[in-house]
């Protein structure tokens, strides 16, 4: 297996811990004047409220302007009195089980430092710009070494109305990812195209949106084209060739303090997988099926979620260069995770993944560490919370492998065992 790669996915694992979906910003405090547990349960995850806070784009509260006029009542100036800043540092000490090949047993890293303009623009439209600075580790030889990345992270700008009787919500969401701004923090993907749009800095879409209240329900849908930014050329791989199209369903219910949500969504794609591919792209799809439920009663919180996903390729552009030993590819993912949260301050958690892909044995290879050609994965994650304060986080946690690569044990015919990658993670997570 390639060892650098290796070792930066096992640094991509420990990164885990450190949530990425949804929003939670003491902007967004700031803006709206109420503290962070009416938006956020453990953030990032989101309350009813804090969904509702989501769906208006970012906008309730409103914010406080310096205003001018003429001498005949006309408006000359309206700028926010703040802007809406907020940063946040992540930072990890991870032990690996046992040391494979030339990864670190052991490492401390300050993971992600982050600088966000996320609120209130004007009464209509709101923002969550994340400007990062990621950092993973890897060790090349007897040499240690750290890469440093500054990016545009993610970048959402909503434009949010209501109708006049407060029903019915309709927006546009301008972003660079499909489904990073849910509501519900849902990531019902089977984790490759999905991961692929994610991870790219060169994507862009819109995506209007509808969400109706009626009584104690909410039904929400969402439909949003994604197209490669910048020209498409020959040696780029992973660029989309046409507009990705994401679609979302959801149905929530609250009663008493309790609410439940079912969802499910779609996103298609053709990506050009491979440098000179002479059939143009592969065709992606990935569909989606995902349920929440949350009970909030004062010192009490539990959560719990589902989801199931299934991605099919159509392998035209990688078959045909011989990347690939089958035209065809499909996977399956299936992801469940409960939390309890006492006095907001002490919480446990847990989350079980597995990953079921058919067997190519180029597309999986022996020297990439797949012994048997199958990218299989089943995990468990216990993790234990401490939140001395809404804005900080400490979460100690342990990831265990049953199967890895493929296979529980000589997953890469090197004698290691999926155990092997079972890892404890302590973070620490600071907003401000």
């Amino acid at each position: 297996m390639n060892k650098k790669a290796f070792i930066v996915a096992i640094s991509a694992g420990a990164l885990a811990i450190l949530p990425t979906l949804a929003s939670a910003v003491p902007s967004f405090a700031r803006q709206t004047g109420m503290e962070c547990a009416a938006c956020h349960t453990s953030y990032p995850n989101l309350t009813p409220f804090g969904r509702r806070f989501l769906l208006s784009g970012y906008t309730l509260g409103g914010t406080e302007k310096i205003e001018g006029v003429d001498a005949n009542g006309k408006e000359r100036l309206s700028l926010n009195k703040f802007l809406p800043l907020a940063a946040r540092v992540q930072a990890s000490y991870t032990e690996v089980d046992k040391k494979t090949g030339t990864t670190d047993k052991s490492s401390v890293a300050l993971d992600r430092i982050n600088l966000y303009f996320a609120g209130a623009v004007t009464s209509n439209i709101g923002t969550f710009i994340n400007l990062q600075n990621s950092r993973a580790k890897y060790t090349d030889g007897l040499k240690g070494n750290e890469t440093a990345d500054t990016a545009l992270a993610n970048v959402v700008v909503r434009y949010s109305d209501k109708t006049a009787d407060g029903g019915l919500t309709y927006g546009l969401t301008l972003a660079d990812k499909p489904s990073f701004h849910d509501a519900w923090a849902v990531d019902a993907s089977a984790g490759s195209l999905m991961d692929t749009l994610n991870k790219s800095s060169g994507v862009a879409g819109l995506a209007p949106y509808l969400a109706y209240e009626f009584g104690d329900n909410l039904l929400y849908a969402e439909y949003g084209i994604y197209r490669s930014t910048g020209k498409i050329i020959d040696l780029e791989t992973n660029k989309l060739t046409d507009f990705a199209n994401y679609a979302r369903l959801a149905y929530e219910r609250t009663f008493g303090n309790s609410s439940l949500q079912v969802g499910a969504s779609i996103l298609e794609a053709d990506l050009q997988p491979v440098v000179g591919a002479v059939a143009g792209s592969d065709r992606y799809r990935d569909i989606g099926m995902d349920a929440e439920y949350q009970y909030i009663n004062g010192s009490h919180i539990v959560g719990a979620n589902l989801s199931w996903a299934k991605d099919d390729r159509d392998l035209n552009a990688t078959f045909a260069t011989a990347k690939s030993t089958n035209p065809t590819y499909s996977q399956t993912a299936i992801k469940a995770g409960a939390l309890y949260l006492y006095d907001r301050k002490y919480g446990v958690e847990v989350q079980y993944a597995d990953l079921n892909g058919n067997a190519d044995a180029k597309l999986y290879t022996l020297a990439k560490g797949y012994a048997t050609n199958q990218p299989d994965a089943t995990s468990v994650a216990l993790t234990a919370l401490y939140l001395p304060r809404d804005n900080t986080k400490l979460s100690l946690k342990y990831l265990m492998y049953s199967k890895f690569n493929g296979a529980s044990t000589n997953y890469d015919g090197l004698l290691h065992n999926a155990s092997d990658n079972d890892q404890l993670s302590l973070a620490f997570d600071f907003l401000f």
